[in-house]
């Protein structure tokens, strides 16, 4: 969002909770094109992609830092139900969907019995380093303010929104999960769920891609590797679970033949909603107040496009998405 602002010349600031976890900072990264078991294609993905694809190559050269890759995924069907339902949608999805080949080699790596599905081109964003990158940017720039946000304290007074010093025309609200807390937004059908991951170091060099299995591994940096992910709907706590951690490592033992050691376990909340559509938009009752959330595992691929989205409306008036468009919950947002 702020990338789109800058773009345009628009002052603005951006004020950052600070938090060491988040969902976005533990996220896998990746852009995936077909979804599900049943590998369905990933809504709006022609028009997402795109967009995500330009705006990372941007973000690439203006912070001097390289974090956006193509890669291969490659899905080892855990069950023949599994294996049954990729051979179908490949021959609808054959631009997408193939067999990897003998000559990949990747029983050298791995355990699996019923043969290895390939999704391509697929993308991962090193959520790490951008967002650090921007981070950098933003402060060099005078336009980070690292604070504890208390949205109760947001006021409206003299044609101007007001928190504490700072004073906008328009507060744009990208807080994920804390949204269920925002006396603005709150109210919206989120559908909030936690999510764990395990880092896992190896003891010898992979081959480039993803790989899935009952779980997935997503390079992380070196010999480090992203191991997830759990969606728990209902949890008590946001701390990560030994029942997770267990679980990774007896699987792990039984489908990794390279030797592995566990380095960190994390767990964040993602601001999922009820029906899987984001909400973007501008607050129905409270002129100037425009949400940007709800985007759940899919924030790489749906970030860029409604974020430039958003501002086209904000700046031209322009049309937001249906399914997205936060207008469609007026009745909840209007007392």
């Amino acid at each position: 969002m702020s990338w789109e602002l800058t773009k345009l010349n628009r002052e603005h600031i951006v004020i950052d909770s600070g938090l060491s976890i988040t969902s976005s900072k533990i996220a896998s990264g990746l852009i995936n094109p077909i979804t599900g078991q049943r590998f369905a294609k990933s809504w709006m993905y022609e028009d997402l992609v795109p967009v995500a694809i330009e705006t990372y190559r941007e973000l690439e050269l203006a912070l001097k830092k390289k974090f956006f890759s193509e890669i291969v995924f490659y899905d080892m069907f855990p069950d023949a139900g599994n294996a049954s339902a990729f051979q179908k949608k490949q021959s609808q999805y054959p631009d997408l969907l193939s067999f990897a080949k003998e000559d990949e080699a990747l029983d050298r790596y791995f355990n699996f019995e019923l043969g290895i599905g390939k999704i391509a081109p697929c993308y991962l964003v090193d959520l790490p380093k951008l967002l650090s990158g921007y981070a950098t940017k933003l402060k060099t720039d005078n336009k980070l303010v690292t604070s504890a946000i208390d949205t109760t304290q947001l006021k409206f007074a003299s044609g101007k929104w007001h928190l504490g010093e700072i004073s906008a025309d328009r507060v744009i609200f990208c807080d994920g999960a804390a949204a269920v807390d925002s006396p603005f937004f709150k109210v919206l059908p989120f559908n909030l769920n936690k999510g764990e991951v395990v880092f896992v170091e190896l003891e010898a060099p992979m081959p480039g891609g993803i790989f899935k299995n009952t779980l997935k591994l997503a390079p992380w940096h070196g010999l480090t590797y992203w191991v997830g992910t759990n969606f728990l709907w209902k949890f008590d706590d946001i701390e990560p679970s030994e029942q997770f951690r267990c679980h990774v490592e007896v699987e792990l033992q039984k489908w990794l033949k390279v030797p592995f050691h566990i380095r960190d376990h994390v767990a964040a909340i993602r601001p999922a909603t009820i029906n899987r559509y984001p909400f973007v938009g501008e607050h129905p009752q409270h002129k100037g107040l425009f949400i940007l959330n709800g985007m759940g595992a899919k924030a790489c691929s749906q970030a860029p496009y409604f974020s430039k989205q958003l501002v086209n409306f904000i700046e031209n008036s322009s049309t937001i998405t249906r399914e997205v468009d936060v207008q469609l919950s007026k009745n909840l947002l209007v007392n």
